[in-house]
């Protein structure tokens, strides 16, 4: 509870509690309060909890995670290569491969065309065969 001393001080509660000697939070010279002579003791301050050090992952650990990232990065490129193969050569990048999100919209795109051909509407690119207009807006994304 704060006592009316306390509520009109303008030192707050917390001031008063994380202020170092260093930094005294009133009265004494005026000081920055990140002066780099105290930088260690007022940024850091008396409150904060020390974080315990993260344990080591045990090099057995470490070798089957890298394992197992290694084995789902091959699927997803295996996955986007199979994709790739889907798509029309008019998506592909003069002999290029596309990178995975140029894949990724240029599928999308692609399936919303058919689906359009499926549901009656005009198909643009039936305009656009032979031109490279297809993901056009996609070229400039890496992945």
């Amino acid at each position: 509870l704060i006592s009316s001393d306390d509520a009109s001080s303008p030192e707050s509660s917390f001031d008063s509690m994380c202020s170092s000697p260093e930094t005294p939070a009133s009265g004494g010279s005026p000081t920055f309060p990140y002066a780099l002579s105290a930088y260690g003791q007022s940024a850091a301050g008396a409150c904060a909890s020390p974080r315990p050090p993260k344990p080591k992952m045990s090099t057995k650990r470490r070798i089957k995670a890298s394992e197992r990232e290694k084995l789902r990065m091959r699927s997803l490129a295996e996955a986007l290569h199979h994709l790739r193969d889907y798509l029309p050569p008019d998506y592909s990048r003069r002999g290029q491969p596309l990178t995975k999100i140029q894949t990724l919209k240029c599928t999308i795109e692609y399936i919303r065309e058919l689906s359009d051909i499926l549901n009656g509407k005009s198909v643009p690119w039936m305009r656009r065969v032979g031109s490279s207009r297809h993901c056009a807006s996609y070229e400039g994304t890496e992945s």
